[in-house]
């Protein structure tokens, strides 16, 4: 009845509706049911190398969807809209603006997404290591392993509305290296979220579990002026299990935030004193 349309924003006075450039119309008699999806995107929605389809059974459907092509991509795929008869939902634009009345298309995220903070502590708690001149520079977080390229399907079992957002791996399917943070940035007693840099990835793909040798690795440089002179040591982190890290993988349409804590232990001293040994001699006098 209605295939591939895309829906656009009318902001035009006094009308403000999300229509496709053709016109479409309710039948008379009957139900019409709705499937959709979006990049989240102010342009047309579009997957590189990835075709999308709509299933009757199952939804919407992805052939595979390579994070590494589409990088950052939002994936959305709206909650099925079934037996709609009439247009009844709407919502105001941010703007004071209320939309028409419309079929209700409600959106869920279906990628995962990850964020990455960093705080300095001691003894487990926020410590200010600025007084004892002592600096944290972040400068490389890494998953290693995780998978880059899924088949995607809506899953929403003709029976309801409820999506189950299903990734399976296809025959291309491979493990990269995925830089979530490459830069340099100070950490401090208060908790910041890390900038993401070009290259960085902060949406990746579903993953049910990882293996025994997928990993996090964290680079950062402490340095030290207790003499004036700066000294610099790199320390690298490369034994972090991902399966240790997020215990239930990454599920669809979940953000997982990793706050990573950094620290010193302070040079402390243990002082004794020795008691006099007896010593040896004698005269005769």
């Amino acid at each position: 009845y209605i295939a591939d349309a895309d829906i656009y924003y009318h902001d035009t006075a006094p009308n403000y509706e999300w229509k496709a450039a053709k016109t479409y119309y309710w039948p008379k008699q009957g139900s019409l049911t709705f499937f959709a999806w979006s990049t989240y995107t102010t342009s047309k929605a579009s997957l590189t190398d990835a075709t999308v389809s709509c299933n009757k059974a199952k939804g919407i459907q992805v052939d595979a969807l390579d994070i590494t092509k589409n990088k950052n991509v939002d994936f959305l795929v709206a909650e099925v809209a079934k037996d709609k008869k009439a247009n009844t939902s709407d919502h105001e634009d941010g703007s004071g603006n209320t939309w028409a009345k419309g079929v209700p298309t409600v959106f869920k995220h279906a990628l995962s997404k990850l964020v990455f903070k960093v705080v300095t502590v001691k003894g487990g708690n926020p410590y200010d290591y600025s007084a004892d001149e002592v600096t944290f520079t972040v400068t490389s977080i890494k998953l290693k392993g995780v998978n880059n390229n899924k088949a995607y399907s809506q899953d929403w079992q003709s029976g309801s509305t409820a999506s189950k957002h299903t990734w399976t791996d296809p025959a291309s399917a491979v493990e990269i290296d995925v830089p979530v943070f490459t830069g340099s940035q100070n950490a401090s007693k208060t908790e910041t979220e890390l900038s993401l840099g070009s290259g960085d990835y902060s949406i990746v793909i579903p993953q049910g579990t990882f293996e025994s040798d997928d990993v996090i690795e964290i680079v950062y440089d402490i340095t030290t002026k207790f003499t004036g002179t700066p000294v610099t040591e790199t320390v690298t982190i490369n034994d972090k299990k991902l399966s240790e890290v997020y215990t239930t993988g990454w599920e669809p349409g979940k953000e997982y935030t990793l706050t990573i804590k950094l620290g010193i232990d302070e040079v402390l001293w243990d002082p004794d004193i020795q008691p006099w040994e007896p010593g040896t001699g004698s005269v005769t006098i």
